[in-house]
């Protein structure tokens, strides 16, 4: 987790620029520490089992202010899950 802290925060320092009041979704922008968050998110936020892993999106949220809430769902779940920075969404699943 703290990898992708560390990313996060690095995402979150960088030159783009901030969300403002519309969504953005950063999947779209080129950028080394987006496309590491996307890759890291699969395998720590998601469980073996395919669930949401609370008690990391938990930790992201209450120590680190990152906001972690389902994108898309179905009967069964999430499907995918989005974390929101300061930059922007991204989605991740």
């Amino acid at each position: 987790m703290d990898t992708l802290v560390e990313l996060l925060t690095i995402l979150d320092e960088s030159d783009l620029s901030d969300m403002g009041e519309e969504d953005v979704y950063l999947q779209t922008i080129d950028h080394p520490a987006i496309l590491a968050v996307i890759a890291l998110s699969d395998s720590i936020l998601i469980t073996d089992e395919g669930e949401p892993n609370y008690d990391v999106i938990d930790s992201l949220y209450h120590d680190h202010g990152y906001f972690i809430y389902p994108g898309e769902r179905d009967r069964f779940g999430w499907v995918t899950g989005c974390i929101t920075t300061r930059k922007g969404i991204i989605v991740f699943g």
